[in-house]
C-alpha cells in the first residue's frame, strides 16, 4: 500500500471514527463498521508547543478539594503494563507533587491486568483503584462486565475528542506505534527490510520473531489490508518461521543480543530508547500503513480510595505526567508535548489509528484465527 499525504483529522472522518461513537455504546456486543483504513496520518502528532492555559480559581479550588479527599484516604493501587520501573517513576513524581498519599502499583501483562480486575468485582474486593496504561482492546470486554468507574478529568481539555470516552470511562494516554526493528549488526542496513512484504523476502526466512500474543498487530494489520488480502499475507509470514515470544520487551532483548535478528513489529519506546543508548538497534517506519495499539487509563468501579485514584489520573494526563511519558520512549496523546528527536520521528510515521471500542470485539475473534496460523510459544 503506497502512502500520500493526509492529515489526521481527515483521516478520522475517512476511518468513520467520532467521539460519539466511543462511548457507552460500546458495551453493545456488535461490532462498529470497520473503517477504511487505506491511508492514516501520524499517530499523535502533537500541536505547536504552546503553554498549558493556568487553572481557573474554580479548577484551582476543585484540585485542592480534591487533594484534600484523597490525602485522607491516604493511598493509590495502580494497575499497569510496561514495566515496575515505568510505573515507579510515575508514582515518585506524584508522591513528591502530593505528599501524604502513598502510591502502590502492581504491573503485569494486559491478560494478568484484566483478570486481575475482574476477580476482585466478582468477589466484590476491590484492590486496584486504577488502570494506568492497558491496552484499548481490552475496554470492551471491561465495560460489558461493568467494572470501570466513569471520570472526565479537567486536564482533558489539553486532548482531542477521539483521545477519551464523553462517558468517561477511559482516556487514552498514548498511542503505541508499531515498527519494524532490526539487530544492526546482524542485518546490514543495505539489508535491512523496509516494509512487512520484505520479510518475506527467503533470506529472512528463520530471522524473524514475532511477539506471542501479536492479535491486536494482527487485526489492526487485517484492517489496513483488508481482510482477505491480510490472511494471505500472514500465512505466508507464518512460512518464514518466525519464532513466537511471549512479551514485547523478552523480544526486543533477543533482538538487542543479535538472537533474532528481526521483530515483524515492536512498540516504539523499545527501540528509540535503546537506539538512543547506543545499542545495535535500528527502527524501520513501512513502506506500509502500520497499526498503533492505544493505552488508556481508566478506574475502577467501587476502588477502596476513587478520590486518590482521580487524582493520579489527572497528574498522569497532565504536561508534567506527559513528560515522564516522553523520558521512557511513549506517544503522549497529550497536545502541545514536546518529543524530542527520536520521538518526533515516531510521530511522523503513517498509522491506522485503533480507537473504537468495538476493535475489542474484533481481537477477540481472531485469538483463534491467529493461533490457527502461527501456532503458541514454545
Amino acid at each position: 500500500m503506497d502512502k500520500e499525504s493526509i492529515n489526521r483529522r481527515q483521516f478520522l472522518r475517512l476511518a468513520g471514527i467520532t467521539a460519539a461513537g466511543l462511548g457507552l455504546a460500546a458495551c453493545a456486543p456488535a461490532a462498529a463498521p470497520t473503517p477504511t483504513p487505506t491511508k492514516a496520518a501520524a499517530t499523535s502528532a502533537p500541536a505547536a508547543n504552546a503553554p498549558a492555559a493556568s487553572p481557573t480559581p474554580s479548577e484551582a479550588e476543585a484540585a485542592a478539594r480534591l487533594y484534600e479527599a484523597a490525602k485522607k484516604e491516604g493511598q493509590v493501587m495502580a494497575y499497569s503494563v510496561g514495566t515496575i520501573t515505568q510505573l515507579e517513576a510515575i508514582a515518585a513524581a506524584f508522591e513528591k507533587k502530593y505528599p501524604g498519599i502513598k502510591a502502590s502499583s502492581f504491573t503485569g501483562t494486559n491478560e494478568a491486568i484484566v483478570d486481575k480486575l475482574l476477580t476482585e468485582a466478582r468477589a466484590q474486593k476491590p484492590i486496584g483503584d486504577l488502570i494506568v496504561k492497558i491496552n484499548f482492546s481490552d475496554i470492551y470486554a471491561l465495560s460489558k462486565e461493568g467494572v470501570l468507574d466513569q471520570y472526565l478529568s479537567p486536564e482533558l481539555k489539553n486532548f482531542d475528542k477521539q483521545s477519551y470516552d464523553p462517558q468517561g470511562l477511559y482516556t487514552i494516554v498514548d498511542n503505541i506505534v508499531e515498527l519494524i526493528e532490526y539487530n544492526t549488526k546482524a542485518i546490514p542496513k543495505e539489508q535491512a527490510p523496509k516494509s512487512y512484504q520484505d520479510l518475506l523476502k527467503p533470506e529472512f526466512k528463520g530471522k524473524l520473531g514475532l511477539e506471542a500474543s501479536a492479535v491486536p498487530w494482527f487485526t489492526g494489520m487485517l484492517r489496513i489490508m483488508g481482510k482477505e488480502k491480510g490472511l494471505e499475507y500472514m500465512k505466508k509470514l507464518a512460512e518464514q518461521k518466525p519464532r513466537l515470544v511471549s512479551g514485547h520487551t523478552t523480544l526486543h532483548k533477543l533482538v538487542v543480543s543479535g538472537e533474532i535478528p528481526v521483530a515483524v513489529y515492536m512498540h516504539q519506546f523499545n527501540p528509540v530508547t535503546d537506539k538512543a543508548a547506543g545499542m545495535p538497534i535500528e527502527w524501520v517506519d513501512p513502506e506500509e500503513v502500520t497499526p498503533t495499539q492505544p493505552l488508556v487509563t481508566t478506574l475502577a468501579k467501587k476502588s477502596p480510595h476513587p478520590n486518590a485514584a482521580r487524582l493520579l489520573t489527572d497528574f498522569l494526563l497532565s504536561e508534567e505526567g506527559a513528560k515522564i511519558l516522553v523520558s521512557q520512549g511513549w506517544l503522549p496523546a497529550r497536545k502541545g508535548v514536546d518529543l524530542g528527536k527520536g520521538l518526533a520521528e515516531v510521530a511522523k510515521v503513517e498509522s491506522l489509528l485503533l480507537n473504537d471500542v468495538a476493535f475489542g470485539k474484533e481481537v477477540a475473534d481472531n485469538d483463534k484465527l491467529f493461533r490457527d496460523i502461527f501456532g503458541k510459544a514454545n
